[in-house]
Formats: structure tokens, sequence, C-alpha cells
């Protein structure tokens, strides 16, 4: 048994070396060479295995002195079990991640690009606040809480931004993403991250109820520009695309009343059949320079669609609730200051369910492959049809038994 012991930590390595208790030397640590007339027993070639291990450990020692390496009790354990890790300390960790998410740029949807790039961005604003070296042989389970710590309790303090859980959930997929596709690469031999959990919660959907959508669909903007906003934002809702498909929806793509495109996020191609809402927004654009529909960044538009909506008065008070370091927290605010250019593809596919489009057809239009994902908008129609039931026919019966009362 090989034991290490360093800055309070023990390792014991089991050797597949076996000799008689007499045969061992507590000073040297070797085995002694048997007796005259006792058979061989090979203490020549074990103790060159013991001198092999004692080096190596040496090596481990002097190499993590030399670099400036914290010694962790993962890093020994995975030095003495592999070849020498050298290549660890060749690329630096944010100089492999940098590649990693560039890498995304010409094979995935730009929003998984600055997801990772997003993810990049803030593992370096922890490093700096924290002083914490990212290594790969420093990703471990004192890392792990290290930057739970930092993002729900000292980022919220210092820096007055609010990380939640789902945004969490993000930056762990992110980064478990980034070691795995690393460690196929030869660049990261460390495999602890793999025990990294950060479960994000369902979220409130947002959406316009149908009245809510007509009102902001006919309402009269003094501003050209929010008009446009307007416009962009009601036909997604009339189709239940994404804000990239929106903004990259061209002439080519449109014959008719049918929209067939290749989708950014998937990379599988749609047909959608438009109905009247969203033909009578097209013919709008038709002698515009900007046909089929205007275009504007997406954090412009998610600005400006608030302020169509305030003006439009879609103002009802929603209550959500939002979870950071798993505690919720409740808010209550005016329905506009929650509308974003994806709660237009919520309120497509809501309004669907609500109104009894065949669930299969729905689900073709708007390319929802995980049922996780669609059946939150089926939960929804439940509660919604709950609450019409209670209003309509519930309150009948409620005035009924009172004449009956009465």
């Amino acid at each position: 048994m090989m034991v290490l012991t360093f800055d309070g930590i023990r390792i014991r390595k089991q050797l597949k070396i076996k000799a008689r208790e007499k045969h061992w030397s507590d000073v040297k640590s070797r085995l002694k060479p048997p007796l005259k007339g006792e058979p061989d027993n090979n203490y020549e070639v074990y103790n060159a295995v013991l001198d092999k291990y004692q080096a190596k450990v040496r090596d481990i020692f002097n190499d993590a002195l030399l670099h400036d390496i914290k010694l962790t009790k993962e890093y020994v354990e995975n030095q003495l079990n592999e070849n020498f890790l050298s290549l660890v300390r060749n690329r630096p960790l944010f100089e492999v991640f940098t590649e990693f998410t560039e890498s995304y740029k010409s094979t995935k949807a730009e929003r998984t690009y600055k997801k990772h790039n997003t993810a990049l961005n803030f593992f370096k604003e922890f490093q700096s606040y924290t002083k914490y070296d990212m290594r790969f042989d420093s990703i471990n389970l004192e890392f792990f809480d290290k930057l739970q710590r930092y993002a729900f309790i000292e980022r919220a303090a210092n820096h007055k931004k609010i990380c939640l859980d789902n945004y969490f959930a993000v930056l762990v997929a992110s980064l478990k993403t980034f070691l795995t596709w690393a460690h196929e690469r030869g660049y990261n031999k460390f495999e602890v991250y793999k025990k990294f959990k950060a479960t994000g919660r369902d979220i409130d959907i947002i959406y316009l109820t149908f009245d809510e959508l007509m009102k902001l669909k006919d309402y009269t903007f003094q501003d050209e520009r929010l008009s446009r906003i307007r416009d962009i934002y009601c036909f997604g809702c009339f189709t239940g695309l994404r804000y990239s498909d929106l903004n990259a929806l061209n002439a080519s793509h449109i014959q008719g009343s049918v929209i067939t495109k290749t989708i950014v996020k998937t990379k599988e191609k749609l047909k959608i059949y438009l109905n009247d809402f969203a033909l009578d927004i097209l013919k709008k654009y038709e002698s515009q320079p900007y046909y089929p529909l205007p275009k504007i960044s997406e954090p412009k538009f998610n600005k400006l669609i608030k302020d169509c909506c305030k003006e439009a008065g879609i103002d009802k008070m929603e209550t959500i609730t939002k979870y950071s370091g798993g505690k919720a927290t409740i808010i209550t605010v005016p329905k506009h200051e929650l509308i974003t250019s994806h709660t237009a593809r919520k309120t497509f596919t809501t309004l669907s369910v609500e109104d009894n489009v065949n669930l299969k057809v729905l689900k073709s239009m708007t390319g929802h492959k995980k049922d996780a994902s669609f059946n939150k908008y089926i939960d929804i129609a439940d509660s919604f049809q709950a609450k019409e039931i209670d209003r309509t026919w519930n309150k009948k019966a409620r005035e009924q038994k009172q004449k009956s009362n009465g």
C-alpha cells in the first residue's frame, strides 16, 4: 500500500505486489532478498516497480511546485493513473474554451454560439472576482462549490446581478459540453465535472390572450417604427416562428400562402401554411424595401415590443415566480414588461392548444421535438379550460342555486 499525505489530504493506492512479511524492510520500504536456500521472491523486479512509483510521485510534486499547480486529491490521483499530463498546462483553459466557442459559429445556430460565448464571459468574470485559477485540473468539486456561491450570493451582493436557477443550469450545461469536447480532443483528462448538477425550473409561460393579441394588432401607432415592431411580433404570434427565423425570412421562402424554410435552430426544413392574419401583415410590406418583414436586432426588438404593448394597453398585472439558488421570489408587474420576442411563439402555441388544434399537426407546425417542452402548453390549456368552466357553467350553477334558495 502506497500512502501519500499533503495539505491535510491522504491518498492510498493499492499496489499489485505481494510478499511475505519477513521479506519486507520497514526501514527501507523495500523487499529484502530471500535467505540462502529460500525460493526467489522477485525482490529486484518488485523493488524496481516501487522505485518507479516513488520517482513518479517525486516528479508530480516537483512539477506542481515548478508550475505553481495547486495540488488536489483528484489531480494527484489522475497523475498517478495516467501518463504524465503535461498537455494540461500547454493549453490554457480559456484559450481552448474560445476555440470551442468559435467552432460553433459555422456549424450551429447563432443562439447556440452566443450561449457558449456568454458562458465563457461568465467564467472569466468568476475567475477575475474570486481569483480562482481555472485550469483543467482545477475544475473539481471545490470549484463547483465556489461557482455556486459566486453565482447566487457574491455576484448578487457585489454586482447587483441576480443569477436565476435556469441561467445557472445553462452555464453549467455549457461548461460540461465544453469539457467533454476538450476531453475528446485530449486537452482535458479530468472527469469530475460529470458530477456537476444544476437543475432548471419550469418557468411561467407568458403569452397574449386572443383579445390582447387583437388589441395589439389593431392599435394605431403614431410612431411608424413601433408599428413595424408590432407587425413583426404579431406575425410571430400568427405563425409560431422563432425570432431567428423571422429575421432570416426572405421572399424566396414564401410561395402563395406557404412558408418553406430551414429552421435556424434545428436545421430542419419546415412548411407552414399561413393564416389570413399572417397574410394580411405580409401584404402591408409587399411594396416596401424590406419585404417580407422589417429587420431589427433582437435586443432592440425586445425593448421596443414592450413599448408597443404598453402603449396598446397590454397592462394586466401578472404574477410570476423566479428562483435563484433555490429561493423563490414572487413578483407582480404589468404584462407589457414581460413581453419578449419568444412570447410570440408561446402565444401561437398556447392559443392553438386552447382552440383545440390537432396536437400532432401543431407540433409539425412549431417544430417541437421534446414532449416535455410541448406538454407545458397543454397544462396551461387545461388550467385555462378549468377557469373558463368556472367562469361560465359554474357561474350559471351558482346563480341557479341562489334562485332556488331565494
